[in-house]
C-alpha cells in the first residue's frame, strides 16, 4: 500500500471512520500501515445516517488523529 500511496502523489488521505475497521483480527490498526508525518488523514462519514451520526463520528476521528499528532485532526 504504501508504494500505491507513494506513486499516487497524494497528500491527504480519506478513512471512513464509520465503514472500516481501524483494528484488525491480529491487533493491527490500518494507521500503522500508513506514515502519518507525510499524510494528512481526513475522516470520512460516508455511511453515516444522520447529521448527528456524521458529527459524532467526525468528532471520535478528530480525537483518534489528535492521539497521533496528525494533521488531519485541525482540518
Amino acid at each position: 500500500m504504501r508504494d500505491c500511496l507513494e506513486a499516487s502523489g497524494s497528500e491527504v488521505i480519506t478513512v471512513a471512520v464509520r465503514r472500516e475497521r481501524l483494528i484488525d483480527k491480529e491487533g493491527r490498526s490500518l494507521l500503522e500501515f500508513i506514515d502519518l508525518a507525510r499524510y494528512t488523514i481526513l475522516p470520512n462519514t460516508a455511511g453515516c445516517f444522520s447529521a448527528d451520526d456524521a458529527v459524532r463520528h467526525a468528532r471520535l476521528g478528530r480525537e483518534i488523529l489528535q492521539g497521533l499528532d496528525n494533521r488531519g485532526a485541525d482540518g
